[in-house]
């Protein structure tokens, strides 16, 4: 479904939630057949609109059908390392949509790999997510193409360009 958007909730602050949870609000009243799935490890928010799905905690295995079910996955975080779940959504074959900082800028290539937006700001989610619901080309794009990128992040070069650290000195 091309208007199947996934987030990792959170209720921590840096995490961006409540501006990808906005966008989604107001999203809706556009896009109606808008489908948004959440997961995370807080209980369901008492006040999350009851057409938005809810998976606390889900396992490997639903996760993972979760990321394949969906077209986008959004990360609207504030600051990260090397965050896992976008990765993983990528993966998976989804779209992503991520704020502009450094730890998606790992993966995350503006307009190659991913659409990028201005942290703290739901308008620049909504504008990129109605790009994403309503291109259908630049969605597959994007999808083959941070799915062809996220794949050179292995173990084996971690490990690799960990012992050539090591070694050099």
């Amino acid at each position: 479904n091309g208007k199947r958007v996934m987030m990792l909730y959170n209720e921590l602050e840096f995490k961006g939630s409540i501006f990808g949870l906005t966008a989604f609000k107001n999203l809706k009243r556009t896009f109606t057949d808008l489908e948004v799935v959440l997961f995370g490890v807080p209980k369901r928010p008492d006040d999350l609109p009851e057409w938005i799905e809810y998976h606390q905690t889900p396992g490997r295995k639903l996760l993972r059908k979760l990321y394949n079910e969906s077209a986008v996955f959004i990360s609207p975080s504030l600051a990260e390392g090397f965050p896992l779940p976008p990765a993983e959504a990528m993966m998976c074959g989804s779209a992503l949509a991520c704020s502009d900082i450094g730890g998606h800028r790992e993966y995350a290539i503006d307009d190659q790999t991913a659409l990028l937006f201005e942290p703290k700001n739901s308008d620049a989610i909504i504008n990129v997510l109605e790009k994403l619901l309503t291109d259908r080309e630049l969605r597959i794009r994007l999808a083959y193409s941070g799915n062809e990128y996220i794949k050179q992040f292995t173990w084996d070069r971690a490990v690799n360009d960990f012992e050539k650290i090591l070694t050099e000195n």
